[in-house]
This record gives structure tokens, sequence and C-alpha cells, in this order.
């Protein structure tokens, strides 16, 4: 057995492949809190509730853009909007390992990605929007070994069907 583990090493020092980032997927939807309370409204509450239909979206949409698909659409599970970003997160034209491991933080990854939705006024007005009670964000992070060569982002949030109870009691909060 000793044998079988030492001839395995090798091949798993380096075997990151594309994955689902959930700690850039939380602090995305932290600072999309900040910013809203920022701006006098409510935060939104994280729900689980597509967690794997939001997941395989953005795997499936990260696929494309990694063979240089640039056509992404938004997913079908979209009930009360979604935002969507793509970005390189390492510099271009280096290795797949040198390049994973210059990938930049989560905190700076989180931060551009919400920075781009607050300078789209269309990605803008729907992180601010006041219907929405739930969202969901889901990160995947894939090497893009085409022309640029580089570690990328695709995440998408999505704004669930909002639970209008809870939302007239925040309007009632907001308007105090």
């Amino acid at each position: 057995m000793k044998k079988l583990l030492i001839l395995l090493l090798p091949i798993t020092i380096f075997s990151q492949e594309n994955y689902y980032d959930t700690t850039i997927a939380r602090l995305i939807n932290e600072k999309i809190n900040e910013y809203r309370i920022e701006k006098g409204l409510h935060a939104f509450i994280e729900t689980d509730s597509l967690y794997n239909n939001i997941n395989t979206y953005t795997n499936q949409a990260a696929k494309k853009l990694a063979n240089g698909n640039r056509t992404i659409k938004h997913s079908k599970y979209e009930k009360h909007g979604e935002v969507c970003a793509y970005s390189p997160v390492t510099p271009n034209f280096v290795t797949k390992k040198e390049g994973y491991n210059l990938i930049r933080s989560a905190d700076s990854i989180a931060t551009a990605v919400l920075n781009g939705y607050k300078s789209s006024p269309g990605h803008n007005s729907l992180i601010l929007q006041k219907p929405a009670t739930k969202f969901i964000t889901s990160v995947y992070i894939f090497y893009h070994g085409g022309a640029f060569q580089s570690w990328s982002i695709y995440t998408a949030t999505n704004f669930l069907n909002p639970d209008w109870d809870l939302c007239l009691s925040y309007e009632n909060l907001d308007n105090k």
C-alpha cells in the first residue's frame, strides 16, 4: 500500500483543474449586501434553493468561454434578475501551473466583480432592486488555454422570486 501512495503522490501535487469557488461566491454576496446597506436598502438573504442548477449553468458557460465561444446567455433559472461576470484572474500568457499560483486573492476578485456590477447601469439596478429578497451566487474558476492563456472567472448571481410579505416589511422599515 505504501508503494501505491508514493506512486500517486507526484500525480496529485499539481492536479488543479477548473473548480467552483465558494469563498469568492460568499465574498461577492457579502459585498453586494454591504453595498445595498450603504444605499439604505435591506440585505438579501442567501438561499441554496437553486444551488445545483446555478452551478451547472456557470460550469457550462465557463466551458463555452474556455473554448472561445463568447455567446453566453443568461440562465433559464433567473427568477427576478441575474447578473453575470467574466474576467481573467491571472496575468495572460503564463503556463497553467504558473497561472494557478498567481491567482489574485479571493477578496480582490470579489471586489472587482462588484465594481464591474456597479459600473454597469443594468447590473447596478438589479443588485439595488427592492422586491427581491433572496439570492444565490455561483463562481467557477477555469483555465482559458486559447489565445489568452489565463485563469478566468465566470460568476452568476441570481435574485429569486420575492417573498412579498418580507418585502413589504422591509418597505415599511425603509420608509421610517
